[in-house]
């Protein structure tokens, strides 16, 4: 034999059994990727280990359907190699050892894949310091940072053992089908009928058909309990089933293809290309209600009915004071975003029960969409109008609005959205005219309403389910909810709101009503504006007779802090103020202020944090296909990048001397200016985009999201001797410090609260840098005039 034939031979011998087991190999690959090296994926496995009290019955049906699908693999490799293959099997030769070893190796694939995944999630999951001066400075957040600390280490090493036991799921499939033909040449001959049989097989594609038409049809039943048994199984437990049901069908439609020649699978390969080419089973058209399109006011009008029916206006004319008024600005980010937003405006409206009457709105990104939306809802729900503002200062317990903002949030929003992303939807890509129930960010919107239903449950009414446009009222408590969105064909921002903000022509900013012409639930107006991809598709509005076609996709993707609407809006309100006064009306006396929720290095790069060289060694470091994936990656990236630019901006206008640039900050960070900025730290804690939080991450959040009884102001000669940690925490906590006093009419005499600092005694004795405490009590009664910041001056 030649050398050239015996090299066809050679390959022959690797070609026939890939061939023949082509479809479990695709699905294995497939399923193995998904369990392994996708963020999401690594960050379900962390929230699973840091909630594995509440999390055990799920995690015990993943490992469960993990080794099933092992031996599904396994099964049906094997089924193919005696079908088509029965000669070679017991062969000496390379073909016969391939066939013999193939289907054990796709069999515990899937469980080392998810080994793999577990162990970096452990190695993920970054180790948390407590630095010690938290106990003494912050004792209330360092009981939350430690009991973090303490949890992450625990998590991390419940992966490291969890990585081996799916290890172990791996290596018992090897042992057990190895064992079963040892030496026993004659099962591939004569294969057990019980368990090869036709029947068996027939059972098993009933069984699977079964389920892909049991979670399609929960998507078409009611909506409030379509997420309730995917949550109950888990998401990597439908994952599993998922990887079974595509095992069965792909091998079942290759096998019909080998005994035929009828290509099945490539008719629907073709026919999910052509019906997604010619865009025949778009089902994700936003769901609208029957109610009657209305034409929206616009929002210099809405904004004066809000500040003539502020109800404590007089309270503040009364001591010669502005009126304040904040704009919200949420950025986006999944889950964390959502609990964010919520948490820090929750806290200060338990604090301070008149807050949310001086939000006016709040102009919200992706995740941000979601924790504003809970925000305005609970203060709809439960807030009435407050006339003589007071604030609860000094240490205080988790009041009712941050109870529930933690209840909606712990929710798995994860499991509804894979389970219809994974059955009717993927489904629905084969299927050449839409059902709109099957999109999965229908499952999405309709988990929002279970987590109201289930979070108040004494509630009349389920805001999440009604009507968008009616939420917000102008002499209404609760703000209005502004959700940016991006216009897929144009790139332009589109927002959802209450009002039309029109202010210049160079404004560039379309109200989606006028696009969209009919109401939509408060649902889907969140669920719009968070459709990152991939885990949401863009959602689609067809126009004039199916002529013109809309998508819109995550307000993320043009700016992702929400600060460029917010600005907007500001600048509209600001007009009008200009034009009321040009006319010589001087009885609007405000003062617009800006709360940012955003990351730890919106305004200035990490200094003196352990991890801050680690985290940008990560990012920078050298890394393959930078051809193909650099140009995405600027693409994602420049839309946080364009949050930093419209934070300095913000900070330009509402605090002109706040910051000079990302190196030199004012003296009390938090307390100067009309701008105040929440940040949570991405630095030296792990935060990571998805649907779902353990409760160790809210905790970790919690800390963010604004202490002020723990706010310190100090002298700016201090300022490079504090922690990174220090600094984020401390700005966050004097932001809602300030805004207590502001609230109550009352601001902190600035000159007066920071003594002499004697720095070479200090450093001589290593002591921590003096801080100033404020909000711990009390403070004295507001004077009239008020004390002003440099630059504050009243705008009558």
């Amino acid at each position: 034999m030649s050398i050239l034939n015996r090299i066809a031979a050679f390959f022959t011998q690797i070609v026939t059994p890939v061939y023949v087991l082509r479809a479990p190999i695709a699905v294995t690959l497939v399923g193995g990727a998904a369990l392994s090296v996708l963020d999401q994926t690594q960050e379900v496995y962390r929230a699973y280990a840091l909630d594995r009290d509440n999390s055990w019955p799920q995690i015990a049906s993943a490992f469960a359907t993990l080794a099933l699908a092992g031996f599904v693999i396994w099964f049906i490799g094997r089924y193919l190699t005696l079908r088509w293959s029965p000669d070679e099997l017991g062969a000496s030769n390379g073909s016969g050892f391939l066939l013999r070893w193939l289907p054990r190796l796709l069999g515990a694939a899937l469980p080392f894949a998810a080994s793999y995944g577990l162990a970096q999630g452990a190695r993920g999951l970054r180790a948390i310091e407590v630095p010690d001066w938290l106990d003494a400075q912050m004792p209330a957040t360092a009981v939350s940072i430690r009991e973090a600390a303490d949890a992450y280490a625990t998590a991390g090493d419940l992966l490291w053992k969890a990585s081996l036991g799916s290890l172990g799921i791996g290596l018992f499939i090897l042992a057990f089908t190895y064992l079963r033909a040892f030496r026993k040449r004659w099962k591939y001959e004569t294969p057990n009928p019980w368990l090869f049989g036709r029947w068996t097989r027939i059972g098993f594609y009933v069984l699977t058909l079964g389920l892909v038409i049991a979670f399609s049809a929960i998507f078409l039943g009611a909506r409030a309990s379509q997420g309730m048994l995917a949550e109950m199984l888990g998401t990597f437990t439908i994952l599993n089933l998922f990887i079974i049901c595509l095992a069965f069908f792909s091998s079942a439609l290759t096998n019909v293809y080998d005994r035929t020649k009828f290509p099945a699978l490539s008719l629907l390969v073709v026919t999910a290309l052509l019906s997604t080419g010619f865009d025949l089973n778009d089902n994700h058209v936003i769901r609208t209600s029957k109610q009657e399109f209305l034409p929206l006011p616009n929002a210099a009008k809405s904004f004066r009915i809000w500040l003539e029916t502020r109800p404590d206006r007089d309270y503040f004319r009364a001591r010669g004071q502005p009126y304040p008024v904040y704009i919200v600005a949420a950025e986006g980010g999944g889950m964390y975003a959502a609990q964010h937003a919520a948490l820090t405006l929750a806290r200060m409206q338990d604090r301070c029960p008149g807050f949310a009457q001086h939000i006016f709105a709040i102009s919200a990104v992706s995740g941000g969409g979601l924790g504003s939306a809970l925000f305005s809802s609970l203060v709809r729900e439960r807030a009435t109008p407050v006339r003589q503002p007071t604030c609860l200062f000094g240490e205080q317990s988790k009041g009712w609005y941050e109870q529930k903002s933690n209840d909606f949030l712990s929710r798995d929003f994860l499991s509804p959205l894979v389970a219809a992303g994974l059955f009717p939807d993927f489904l629905q890509r084969f299927v050449p005219w839409p059902v709109p129930e099957f999109s999965r960010a229908r499952a999405l919107e309709a988990s929002f309403e279970q987590a109201w239903a289930a979070t108040v449950a004494e509630a009349p009414e389920n805001p999440f389910a009604e009507s968008f446009y009616s939420h917000w009222r102008a002499d209404g408590v609760a703000p209005a909810l502004v959700l940016n969105a991006t216009h897929v064909e144009t790139g332009a921002r589109v927002i959802a709101a209450p009002f039309r903000l029109n202010r210049q022509s160079s404004v560039r900013l379309q109200n989606i009503n006028a696009i969209v012409d009919s109401d939509f639930a408060l649902s889907t107006a969140v669920g719009i504006g968070a459709r990152f991809p991939w885990i949401l598709p863009p959602a689609s509005w067809t126009r004039y007779d199916g002529r013109e076609q809309y998508r819109f996709a995550d307000g993320g993707y043009f700016e992702s802090s929400g600060i460029d609407t917010a600005l907007d809006l500001s600048n509209a309100l600001q007009d009008f103020l200009r034009t009321r006064r040009d006319a010589g009306d001087n009885s609007l006396d405000i003062e617009i202020n800006l709360i940012m929720l955003a990351p730890d290095d919106m305004l200035e790069d990490p200094q003196k944090s352990p991890h801050a060289l680690a985290r940008r060694a990560e990012i920078n470091k050298r890394r393959g296909y930078d051809e193909l994936t650099s140009p995405l990656k600027a693409l994602l990236n420049a839309r946080w990048e364009r949050g930093v630019a419209s934070a300095a901006r913000a900070f330009d206008q509402f605090c002109d001397d706040c910051i000079r640039d990302r190196e030199d900050r004012r003296t009390y960070a938090g307390l100067d200016g009309r701008a105040r900025i929440m940040r949570l730290n991405f630095t030296d804690f792990e935060l990571t985009l998805g649907w779902r939080l353990s409760p160790i991450t809210q905790s970790l959040i919690s800390a963010h999201s604004g202490h002020p009884e723990n706010c310190r102001a100090a002298r700016a000669s201090l300022r490079e001797e504090w922690p990174w940690t220090a600094r984020v925490l401390n700005e966050n906590n004097c932001s809602a410090c300030q805004m207590m006093y502001t609230l109550t009419g009352r601001r902190p005499d600035l000159d007066a609260l920071a003594p002499p600092i004697d720095r070479p005694r200090l450093a001589s004795a290593g002591e921590l840098p003096t801080w100033v405490e404020l909000c711990r009590a009390e403070p004295a009664a507001p004077q009239a005039p008020m004390y002003r910041l440099p630059g504050q001056e009243s705008r009558k």
